[in-house]
């Protein structure tokens, strides 16, 4: 039950012979809603369409897919949230694709995605990370396709990435996440990262992509979805990017993190890194760089003292980082160096 107030404008002569409009506000008549009568007629007068969508027969044709690049993305979220999140029939993939490929349109075009809000950005991300990595390879092609196409180390992929981990964090689905990272994402990163690499949305998305920014757990020193098998993948980032400071930022947090199972490998990365990269001598580092190299090198130190000072190469590969780290201004990397000569 509820009430309408209307307004009234009237005009009211004063004795002193001026006119004053004053607005008098009435109640309207009651009014009540029958809310169950209300969906009884709508189901009624519905059935019809109601029962095929129920069966699955709304074909293409009714939907006319053309259109929905131009609906408004507040109101394909929600159409993307009431999709499954592994549609089966043809139909409904195509029209899962048209939804993304709207969004990537919205999101990669400056003028638009200034108009989508956080809430509908984040809420379509959060559905997409879900539904890829509930998909089959083929059809995780096909949904990251119009992402693929406007890669550009941008602040959406940044976001993008984050969101996928935050799903497989829950999911675990090893196979398709590692799909997704390795065999659809690793070329992508290495050409733009073969190139300026200056942008702060470009650091982000390196330290998403190498595990940097997730908001771990603290003191959480391994991951169900980084596996021993998964080690190759972290060597040939070092050493076809290595030259980037972020890089190595990443990976000596992972190592202290979620990654601590590649220790000794990742000793030998980050070497190689610092041998072949001079210019990460001079380059701005990036914030707690050195402070998380400190507390990876006391760790390897003093688990692996006499190993080192006994095995030439560890010992030669825990100089070189040593040595850069006394560079850069590092006074605990000196009694450490004297440590295991």
């Amino acid at each position: 039950m509820g009430s309408i107030i209307l307004s009234e404008v009237c005009f009211i002569r004063e004795k002193s012979g001026s006119i004053k409009v004053k607005r008098v506000e009435r109640l309207s008549e009651i009014y009540t809603i029958d809310m169950k009568a209300f969906m009884q007629r709508f189901i009624e007068e519905n059935k019809l369409d109601l029962d095929r969508i129920v069966d699955d027969q709304i074909k293409l044709d009714d939907i006319e897919l053309s259109k929905i690049e131009h609906i408004d993305p507040s109101n394909l979220k929600v159409a993307f949230e009431i999709i499954p999140f592994v549609p089966e029939s043809e139909d409904r993939k195509k029209v899962t694709n048209a939804i993304i490929k709207t969004f990537a349109n919205h999101l990669f075009d400056q003028e638009r995605k200034e108009k989508i809000s956080y809430e509908t950005k984040s809420a379509f991300l959060k559905q997409f990370s879900y539904l890829v990595l509930k998909s089959d390879r083929s059809d995780i092609d096909q949904y990251f396709q119009p992402f693929l196409e406007k890669f550009d180390a941008s602040e959406i992929f940044s976001d993008l990435l984050s969101e996928i981990i935050y799903a497989q964090d829950n999911l675990q689905k090893h196979d398709q996440f590692w799909y997704i990272w390795d065999d659809l994402l690793y070329s992508k990163m290495i050409k733009a990262y073969t190139e300026e690499f200056n942008c702060q949305y470009k650091k982000d998305v390196i330290k998403s992509y190498l595990f940097a920014k997730a908001p771990w757990t603290q003191n959480i020193k391994e991951w169900h979805s980084i596996k021993e098998g998964n080690k190759r993948f972290f060597k040939l980032i070092s050493e076809n990017i290595g030259h980037c400071p972020t890089v190595l930022y990443s990976l000596v947090k992972l190592l202290n993190g979620v990654g601590s199972i590649y220790l000794k490998d990742g000793l030998s990365w980050i070497s190689n890194i610092l041998e072949n990269n001079e210019n990460l001598l001079t380059d701005e580092l990036d914030s707690d760089t050195i402070f998380y190299m400190e507390i990876l090198m006391r760790k390897y130190i003093f688990m692996y003292h006499d190993e080192i000072k006994k095995t030439m190469k560890l010992k030669s590969e825990a100089l070189i980082i040593l040595e850069y780290m006394i560079k850069r201004g590092s006074a605990s990397a000196y009694m450490w160096r004297e440590m295991i000569y």
